[in-house]
């Protein structure tokens, strides 16, 4: 598994550092970089996703973290208080896992198209 600094990559698409780093903020999981700011390194799946990010923003859903709160009446969706988005909103989870995550933080990937916004359980 080979890594590239945030820098390197910068130059090999031609894009601004800083426009990388926002990205990695957005879209990359903890999983996918290590480090901060300019001293990024980015695994090869991390990298790959920016390159697709900044072909196709759609492609690549943004990335939130959010505390569950309880669980909604249908048992595929739980209410979260997302980090950065004001109320609760519905989250679709794994059947198996509602009783698991009440009260913890997840992940969440926010998927917006033509239809409007959806949020679902990244896990």
């Amino acid at each position: 598994m080979g890594k590239i600094q945030i820098t390197e990559l910068a130059v090999q698409l031609g894009v601004d550092v800083e426009k990388l780093i926002k990205l990695k903020n957005e879209k990359l999981t903890k999983t996918q970089y290590k480090g901060t700011g300019k001293n990024t390194w980015l695994t090869d799946e991390g990298a790959d996703e920016l390159k697709l990010a900044l072909e196709c923003p759609l492609a690549v859903p943004t990335r939130l973290m959010g505390t569950v709160l309880y669980r909604a009446k249908n048992p595929r969706w739980v209410f979260v208080k997302i980090d950065g988005v004001d109320g609760k909103w519905p989250v679709l989870i794994h059947r198996r896992e509602c009783g698991r995550i009440l009260n913890k933080r997840i992940a969440i990937n926010k998927i917006t198209d033509t239809a409007g916004t959806t949020y679902i359980h990244a896990p």
